[in-house]
């Protein structure tokens, strides 16, 4: 092997074979080859020096690593390595599995790595539209399966970099990242029940369930906080009940509502009875009159009374569990009646601006109405060819016949009625 190539010396570790520069390294004992160009490239053996020292210092600092050939990894494979590391051990592995499930199906057979954008969009107008055997779903279940498909590319680029699952290719960007998410605010649930409509679902209600509503509006917590609601969660040195959010249970997140009066009679009197709740919820509705109602509603209803009372949002947000504000401004947005009674305070409050300009401004002496004034910009020499323009036509209709100047006089007096000029 030549140690000179072109009258260049050649540093140790490169190699000429046939026309071509290579990089020979030893790394633990272990051969590694990588060819850089062909030798008659310009400036191939700069660049396979640089390579060179950046591979030897990966080796130094314990970087560098004789990684197999990366293997391709089906979808089918992806999807099953994905529910054993990360979907199985969530709260919400159930809806990963429904959402998984589909996506199996539409790719099945197909590399990881091949799955571009544009397939992804195509998966996503068939799993909207639906199929013949499936009913389509909606925006906002979409937006729920696309952020369980980020996370499945997301965490597969993890896995590899950590050597959880291997070398394997997979593809260079997240293909379902750039597909737009629906803005739920749109269709976001806005039922707050009246302080009228409460009251009629209270008289329709029996003994428990008015117990049952009635703490759903105090406490604003929700479904299954007020089941597992006891003494126990119950502070009398704070006075407060405290515990952890059911929703939120894996992540240890926790609630802390005052406790007024009347919550506390309904606390002395036992535990919440939710038996037949459905049955029994519904049916209270019903004989109340009330449609399009939902449990859920109260406890935004109880937030919306807060705010109309003028309590700070940063204090509701609290009393709801929530963790920003900006929540709790999605979750409670103003109602139609709130904004029309801040608009008539606002015009309260400025009634008196326009008292001293009832009357229009009279018009100034000279000036007729309805006429257009002429172009206050012109300079002397344009208001000088303008009268001259009138001059002159005066002069031609005088000179011409009775039959022909009355049609000039009509048409002068088209363009030029009410002494205007033609500005």
């Amino acid at each position: 092997m030549p140690r000179k190539y072109k009258s260049r010396a050649l540093p140790r570790g490169i190699r000429i074979d046939r026309g071509y520069v290579f990089i020979r390294l030893f790394p633990n004992g272990k051969p590694f080859l990588k060819c850089v160009g062909r030798g008659n490239q310009p400036g191939v053996l700069d660049a396979a020096v640089i390579k060179l020292n950046q591979l030897r210092e990966q080796v130094r600092l314990g970087k560098f690593s004789l990684d197999e050939r990366a293997k391709r990894m089906t979808t089918e494979q992806a999807v099953q390595a994905f529910w054993e590391l990360h979907a199985s051990l969530k709260p919400a592995r159930y809806t990963f599995r429904y959402f998984l499930k589909n996506f199996e199906a539409y790719f099945k057979g197909r590399y990881i790595d091949g799955i571009t954008t544009m397939d992804m969009q195509r998966y996503k107008m068939q799993r909207m539209k639906g199929t013949a055997t499936a009913k389509g779903i909606s925006p906002q279940t979409f937006n729920r399966e696309r952020t369980a498909l980020v996370t499945l590319f997301n965490k597969l680029k993890e896995w590899k970099r950590e050597k959880v699952i291997g070398n394997v290719k997979l593809p260079e960007e997240n293909p379902v990242s750039p597909l737009s998410i629906f803005n739920e605010q749109l269709t976001a649930r806005r039922r707050v029940l009246s302080r009228e409509e409460f009251d009629r679902l209270y008289e329709a209600s029996d003994y428990e369930m008015k117990r049952i509503v009635t703490m759903a509006v105090l406490t604003t917590l929700r479904k299954k906080d007020l089941m597992l609601l006891s003494k126990e969660n119950y502070d009398p040195y704070t006075n407060e009940l405290k515990g952890i959010q059911s929703k939120n249970a894996l992540r240890g997140k926790t609630y802390c509502i005052p406790v007024n009066a009347v919550m506390k009679r309904i606390l002395d009197q036992g535990p919440l009875d939710f038996t037949n709740f459905r049955k029994r919820f519904y049916g209270a509705l019903k004989a109340a009159g009330l449609n399009n109602v939902q449990f859920k509603d109260l406890r935004r209803t109880g937030a919306r009374t807060m705010l109309a009372m003028g309590h700070d949002i940063k204090v509701v947000s609290e009393h709801l569990g929530h963790s920003s504000i900006r929540m709790t401004e999605i979750y409670v947005p103003p109602v139609k009646k709130e904004r029309q009674e801040a608009s008539n305070t606002l015009g309260e409050v400025y009634n008196n601006i326009m008292d001293t300009h009832t009357q229009r401004p009279t018009t100034p002496t000279g000036v007729k109405t309805g006429v257009r004034p002429l172009n206050p910009f012109l300079s002397k020499s344009e208001t000088y060819l303008n009268d001259n323009l009138k001059a002159r036509l005066a002069q031609w209709e005088s000179t011409c016949s009775t039959s022909k100047g009355s049609q000039v006089q009509s048409l002068h007096r088209a363009f030029f009625s009410n002494d205007q000029s033609p500005v």
